[in-house]
């Protein structure tokens, strides 16, 4: 009787384990994708901001040139945009 209960918990135990290591690399796999997508955007919005401060495009609302000051706008912008993608 006990020998059967030890087997029993055994194989219960070896298919908790392996169900618990499928959905630990799940969540790794999302939480590096997450930030990887994070860090994507903070990379494009300082692109994105300093080739508009290089190439001097015109901001129509202040009515002057983007300047440094104006990538943390860029920035803020492009991950707000994001958030509300995701």
């Amino acid at each position: 009787m006990e020998s059967t209960e030890i087997t029993n918990y055994s194989k219960y135990l070896k298919r908790s384990k392996e169900m618990g290591r499928r959905q630990q690399v799940l969540l790794a796999f999302s939480i590096g994708t997450f930030f990887f997508s994070i860090f994507l955007a903070y990379s494009y919005a300082f692109w994105l901001g300093g080739i508009w401060i290089e190439k001097r495009y015109y901001n129509h609302i202040l009515k002057r040139a983007y300047m440094g000051g104006d990538i943390l706008g860029v920035f803020w912008g492009i991950l707000f945009g994001f958030f509300a993608l995701s």
